[in-house]
C-alpha cells in the first residue's frame, strides 16, 4: 500500500490538472474570473513557490501559462483588461504576473516586467493622480484599469496594495523609490478599520512574514 501523498502535493497536482488547453486557469463558478487573467498568474505564482523537492511543476505547463499571460497582456503592460467592459482585477492580475515572471525569468521577461511596473506605478493613489496625504486611500492601490482621480476611489483594500508592493519588490524597485516609501504607503486605512491597527508601510511590509499564496491553493475556485 502506497503512503498517502502530503496535502500540499495533492493540492498542487489538482491545480496543475485544472490548467486549460489555452494555458490559463479559469473559474467554473464565478463569471468575472472565467477569463483566467487574474487566476492564471495567481495559481502559477503559487505553484512556483512550492520547492522542487516537494512537487515538480512540468516546464511545459509553466511555458503554457506564461504564454497565456503574454497573450492577454496589453501593449501598456496591463493584464486583466482583455475585455475592457469586464475588467478582471487588473492590479491583482498584473502584480501577480510580475511576481511569476520574476521567478521564471524567461527570455524577454525584463522588458515585459518593466511595462507592468510602469502601469502599476500609475495606479497608486498619490499626487500624480490628484490624491493627497490627507485622503484615506493615499498610497494604496485599487482594482485597476483606468486611472482613479478624486473622489472616485473604486474598490480599495489592503490585499491589492500588498500584492502590488510584493510585485514591485520582486521587480527590484528599491524601498527608497517613491511607491515604496513610508510617506506614500503609510496613510492608507481600509474603511471601518480599527484605529489602533498598524498601517501598511514599506517598513512593516518588509518586516512581516511574506504572504503565502500556497495557503490558498484549495480556494481559487
Amino acid at each position: 500500500m502506497q503512503p498517502e501523498r502530503p496535502p500540499l502535493v495533492r493540492a498542487a497536482q489538482y491545480l496543475s490538472s485544472q490548467q486549460a488547453d489555452d494555458g490559463g486557469w479559469h473559474s467554473h463558478t464565478y463569471g468575472l474570473l472565467r477569463s483566467g487573467q487574474s487566476l492564471t498568474p495567481f495559481v502559477l505564482d503559487a505553484l512556483l513557490q512550492i520547492p522542487e523537492s516537494v512537487y515538480h511543476l512540468p516546464q511545459a505547463k509553466v511555458d503554457s501559462a506564461l504564454a497565456f499571460i503574454q497573450n492577454n497582456t496589453g501593449p501598456d503592460g496591463v493584464l486583466g483588461m482583455a475585455d475592457p467592459g469586464i475588467p478582471d482585477y487588473p492590479n491583482y492580475s498584473t502584480a501577480l504576473a510580475v511576481s511569476a515572471l520574476c521567478k521564471t525569468r524567461r527570455t524577454g521577461w525584463e522588458k515585459r516586467v518593466q511595462l507592468m511596473v510602469s502601469y502599476l506605478r500609475s495606479q497608486q493613489f498619490t499626487e500624480e493622480n490628484g490624491w493627497h496625504s490627507t485622503d484615506p486611500v493615499y498610497g494604496a492601490w485599487g482594482m485597476g484599469g483606468g486611472r482613479r482621480t478624486p473622489p472616485d476611489t473604486g474598490h480599495v483594500d489592503l490585499s491589492m496594495t500588498r500584492y502590488v508592493l510584493e510585485a514591485l519588490r520582486a521587480a527590484g524597485v528599491p524601498t527608497s523609490d517613491h511607491p515604496m516609501t513610508l510617506t506614500a504607503a503609510s496613510s492608507f486605512r481600509p474603511p471601518n478599520s480599527i484605529p489602533t491597527k498598524p498601517a501598511l508601510t514599506a517598513n512593516t511590509f518588509e518586516a512581516t512574514e511574506p504572504p503565502r499564496p500556497m495557503a490558498f491553493l484549495l480556494c481559487w475556485r
